[in-house]
């Protein structure tokens, strides 16, 4: 019913006749450019009118302008922020105007907490924007991905498919347990900001698959501004959903120069491809300590040839074009496939046609888009996206009291085969990690014999285009979200708004895994249905006013937050045919799991802010939220702040102009972080089938029906400068904030019938610093060029977890993801993000110790290293000569590690090129002289000693031998270790035991974004009628400029969004894109 009142309303605004059209009189031309009089510097957009009708143009980019008048008309030139203009047209045939800065706009306007705008002088607190014109070239099918590096203190790593999520981080982690997301905010409403990997493992399983974050919806040409509100102090008004910051997304209303309909066609093409692949070795083949068959079982009993599916690793002899018995079953050679991993990979590509209508009158505007996106990606079959978005937006002055703005996005996108992440064997690239330096792809297809079985698959190593062809998914997901704001202007200082907005999400789809795989041959179906609603409600009175030297505002309201999710999953684990994607072909019952999640949030909020003669302002705003997630009579919370800044310049009345502008401005502030679904009541699992009868069992969580919020403290002081008549600027912070009553599980005894609890406890604290330099070297009427820094650090720290007050045990560290035994954890006393795994033992000294077989001794459970970085930077640079203009972004992280588990798999199993260290002596020793381990390390027979000393015989580590003490346990140093290990040996042994040969730095230094455009001259256009034109050539992730990661290893690789960031498993290899961008404007 919602959503039909909604739509009705939308319609009768758009046909209420609030738009018309002026007949065009044409008599002569005038033609002109209009400058600004502070710089000289000339104009674009400005609005040139006949006074008196709505007939007029805009000027272009370097602006310029050229209208047909009649002798006699007046011309009205108007901008925003300049005083506007009007010039009597005599005889003139060339018309150069100069406006006039105007002094009430010199104050920037920015965007925040509930849609409301402010004066960025007055401000207690930092904001960072980035406006929607530098999102729009290099498009990305989730536009947050594109804020990467442009606002300081934010982290964004994104996903390394298209169709993934990208992770967003403000000011370091500020939960332990939740997704330290931030709130996503658009034309003032919180929309469905859940993100689409949060479940998935590093193992495998088919929960392995990203479904795409909570802003990949959003057409980045109907954005007209993104402000990113960092930390507690700017984002207070929106209570226990705030800790951790908020990004707000302001929409394009319609900005036609006159009452004609304004249209824009966009084009935008391009193409993805890896640039790295891994340094895979390409000497030896699949076998075993340098040999392709050392036993009877290793060769084929017809032909007599090695037989390559006895073999699961590349430890073999050197590739001389052997004959062997290959993956197929015929008979082929063994020799190196340098191309292999190339050759299966393709380009990707991306096609996005953008088409916006506009029209403006007095009385309301109208604004209608369309995007279509088509997308392919690396891997054929793989990642197929096809995303179409409507949008519509009216306003409508009704009355001089009285308006309204209404605008519906509805998105339709169909996803055909998302990649499958991580350890799961039904990610194609896996394969690779695994696959024999001797594989032929053309070995590989057909990937199934006649009976419908995987062909090629040798143990860990399994095919391809099994993967790739017989794991199929796809989901449709339809996205409609209408919000709807009326305004009553009482008197002059005093309005009340009324806003309603909807974020309805649905998505089906199924996962499907055919029957006959090597490792899973009863096959899978499973079908996903899952419907989401937002909605919020909420109303709230302005006032604002000028008292003399004082300047004040104040709002307050109440508004509502419902969300629900209705969801149903079913599972089928063994079918009954192949090749058949349907719940009907099932061969067992399915695992069926529904249900319904409904939150409830009521809220009260008050803001306020006062101004003494544009030197001092106190900001003061409060918040009280009652949730239906916390148990009645404990879920009231109240989140105050308080801010003040203080313009020096004003104050002190300093006109210089070497210092433009100076402020300083400080605020404390309280947030919070709500529980979830579920969290207070115990429930049932479902526990299986017994003579057909349903059973269930206790889950192994005791819920906590006294659970309360996160709860977030913060404090920030800076200061704002600007020199050179704003030509320089800089923006410095430096915050802290400090989170307790962390929600965490905490193990319970044996018999309490559960094994985990979940509590309040636990602290960690944020502090950092954030610059942002702004510069504007050069400025002349035909090249300027603007430049951005961003510099920014945080230090994080756990401050506490949880002690038991009966026996004062403590827990000091929660694990999140891991493989094997490496895992990382929020650990009390260090910073988020700690990296464990076995480490290379070592005496008091320092010295590296091996056991007397020659391999590392791993000390378990050790501190490796953190994911967080050290620092993040960006340079932002823009160009402008004449019509051409560049523009470039560098990205910078500094410090922070990550344990690369594909690295790991791929030098155990032979793969690597550093695998190759040693292979050819210890052959030479092995296979060539016949040595055995004794000989090798100087032990002849009957203990006579066998001298060759001078020659190496594998791998000998820089170490110091140790023998265990069997009463101590401890290890005791004896010697220089003079022990030689194959290399087989010591990769599958013994970086295992030492973890840190595979945690590397994740630093980087990475050219994000490039494009070089043409605006196409105005002289040429008009004779197409056509208003302007621009081409560009675009480009992103174009060079990892620097980077210690090995080659074909993205140092910003991630397994999933959540919290256990450093570790690796299954990512794809670094890719870039490059195309055009076209559009033209009528």
């Amino acid at each position: 019913m919602k959503l039909k009142l909604l739509f009705l309303l939308l319609m009768s605004l758009c046909s209420s006749g609030i738009l018309t059209a002026q007949v065009e009189v044409e008599k002569r031309i005038i033609t002109g450019q209009v400058f600004s009089e502070e710089d000289n510097i000339s104009l674009p957009g400005v609005n040139v009118r006949v006074k008196g009708t709505n007939y007029g143009t805009i000027t272009d980019i370097t602006g310029n302008y050229s209208l047909n008048v009649d002798t006699g008309d007046t011309l009205v030139f108007s901008y925003i922020g300049m005083v506007s203009k009007e010039i009597s047209i005599a005889n003139q045939k060339v018309v150069d105007v100069s406006l006039e800065v105007e002094v009430e706009h010199l104050k920037e306007v920015v965007v925040t907490a509930l849609g409301i705008s402010r004066e960025k002088e007055s401000l207690s607190y930092a904001t960072q924007g980035v406006e929607g014109e530098s999102l729009t070239e290099v498009k990305q099918a989730d536009v947050i991905t594109n804020l990467a590096g442009r606002v300081a203190g934010v982290q964004i790593t994104g996903a390394d498919s298209p169709t993934g999520t990208s992770r967003v981080v403000i000011r370091g982690a500020t939960s332990l347990t939740k997704d330290n997301q931030p709130l996503y905010v658009v034309d003032g409403v919180p929309i469905d900001s859940e993100g689409g990997d949060t479940g998935v493992s590093l193992a495998g399983g088919s929960d392995n698959i990203d479904y795409g974050g909570a802003t990949s919806f959003i057409n980045p040409e109907d954005i007209a501004d993104i402000q990113v509100l960092k930390g507690a102090n700017a984002a207070a008004l929106y209570g226990s959903r705030a800790a951790n910051g908020v990004i707000m997304i302001t929409t394009k209303k319609s900005s036609s120069a006159n009452e004609s309909w304004g249209v824009t066609y966009g084009l935008n093409y391009q193409i993805r491809e890896i640039t790295q692949y891994p340094d895979f070795q390409n000497v030896y083949g699949a076998g075993s300590n340098t040999r392709v068959g050392s036993s009877q079982n290793h060769f084929d009993y017809e032909t007599g040839l090695p037989d390559l599916y006895n073999f699961r690793r590349s430890w073999g002899a050197p590739m001389v074009g052997q004959e062997v018995l290959s993956y197929n079953g015929q008979v082929g050679t063994y020799d190196a496939q340098p191309n292999n991993i190339k050759d299966f990979f393709q380009r990707g590509r991306n096609i996005t046609n953008n088409l916006t209508l506009q029209k403006k009158g007095e009385k309301g505007s109208l604004y209608l888009s369309y995007s279509n996106m088509d997308a392919t990606d690396i891997i054929e079959g793989s990642n197929l996206q096809v995303r179409n978005t409507f949008n519509v937006r009216t306003t409508r002055k009704f009355t001089k009291y009285l308006e309204a703005d209404v605008k519906v996005t509805y998105v339709s996108e169909k996803t055909t085969n998302r990649i499958q992440k991580n350890g799961s064997e039904k990610n194609p690239y896996n394969s690779f990690i695994y696959m024999h330096r001797n594989v032929k792809l053309e070995e590989l297809s057909p990937w199934k014999d006649e009976f419908g079985n995987e062909i090629g698959q040798v143990e860990d190593f399994f095919n391809p285009y099994w993967a790739m062809n017989e794991n199929k998914n796809e989901d449709t997901q339809e996205r409609f979200l209408p919000v709807v704001s009326l305004k009553s202007k009482i008197s002059k200082d005093l309005n009340v708004r009324v806003r309603v907005g909807g974020d309805v999400r649905m998505r089906k789809g199924y996962v499907f895994s055919n029957m006959g795989a090597a490792l899973d041959p009863d096959g899978m179906y499973q079908m996903i249905n899952r419907n989401t609603q937002v909605w919020n409600y909420e109303g709230f009175i302005n006032y604002k006013k000028r008292f003399g030297k004082i300047d004040f505002f104040a709002t307050a309201g109440a508004s509502r937050f419902d969300k629900s999710i209705d969801f149903t999953n079913s599972v089928i684990n063994t079918l009954i045919v192949p090749d058949v994607p349907s719940a009907s072909n099932a061969a067992t019952l399915p695992i069926v799991t529904q249900g319904v999640d409904n939150k409830r949030i009521h809220s009260v909020f008050a803001t306020s802010s006062i101004g003494y003669n544009n030197v001092i302002y106190l900001d003061l705003s409060a918040r009280n939220d009652w949730s239906s997630s916390l148990p009645e009579g404990h879920n009231s919370y109240f989140y105050p702040s308080l801010g003040t800044s203080f313009v020096f310049t004003n104050a002190l009345d300093i006109g210089s102009s070497v210092l433009s502008f100076g402020k300083i401005r400080g605020s404390i502030a309280q947030v919070g972080n709500d529980t979830g679904f579920n969290e207070l009541n115990n429930t049932f699992n479902y526990g299986g089938n017994y003579n057909g009868m349903a059973w269930v069992t206790n889950q192994t969580m005791l819920r906590n029906p006294d659970l309360r919020p996160e709860t977030t403290n913060s404090w920030e002081i800076g200061s704002e400068l600007k020199f050179f008549n704003n030509r320089i600027s800089l923006d410095a912070t430096y915050y802290n904030n400090r989170t307790y009553d962390q929600i965490i599980r905490i193990d319970l005894p044996s018999g309490a019938g559960y094994q985990t609890k979940m509590i309040n406890a636990g602290e960690i604290q944020n502090r950092g610093v954030e610059l942002t330099l702004g510069v504007s070297p050069v400025q002349t009427n035909n090249f300027q060029w603007d430049m951005m820094v961003n510099w920014s650090k945080n230090i994080s720290k756990v401050n506490s977890l949880y002690k038991d007050p009966a026996s004062g045990a403590e827990l000091d560290r929660i694990e999140y993801r891991g493989y094997s035994t490496v895992s990382v954890n929020a650990e009390v006393g260090y910073p988020f993000g700690v990296i464990r795994g076995e480490k290379w033992l070592t005496d008091d000294e320092g010295n590296k110790l091996v056991s007397p077989d020659g391999l590392p001794i791993a000390n378990p459970n050790q501190i490796l290293g953190n994911a967080q970085p050290d620092w993040l930077g960006s340079i932002n640079n823009s160009f402008r000569f004449k019509n051409f203009d560049l523009s470039f972004l560098i990205d910078v992280k500094m410090g922070g590690d990550l344990y690369s588990v594909s690295r790991s798999k791929a030098e155990t199993w032979g793969n690597t090129a550093n695998t190759v260290e040693g292979r050819e002596d210890y052959w030479f020793s092995s296979i060539v002289l016949g040595e055995n381990a004794s000989e090798r390390n100087g032990d002849g027979l009957y203990g006579t000693e066998y001298d060759d000393s001078e020659r190496s015989k594998g791998i000998l580590l820089d170490a110091y031998e140790a023998v265990q003490n069997p009463e101590t346990g401890e290890w005791e140093k004896v010697g220089k270790n003079t022990t030689y290990v194959s290399p087989q040996n010591f990769f599958q042994t013994g970086t295992s035991n030492a973890k840190e040969f595979n945690l590397y730095d994740a630093s980087y230094v990475k050219l994000r974004q490039v494009s070089i455009g043409y605006n196409i001259p105005k002289s040429f256009l008009k004779r197409l009628k056509i208003e302007a034109a621009k081409v560009s050539a675009v480009g992103r992730n174009l060079w990892i400029i620097y980077q210690n990661t090995p080659h074909g290893l993205d140092p910003e690789a991630a397994s999933y969004s959540g919290n256990g960031q450093g570790i690796e498993l299954g990512s794809l290899p670094p890719t870039s894109s490059l195309g055009l961008d076209f559009r033209v404007s009528f």
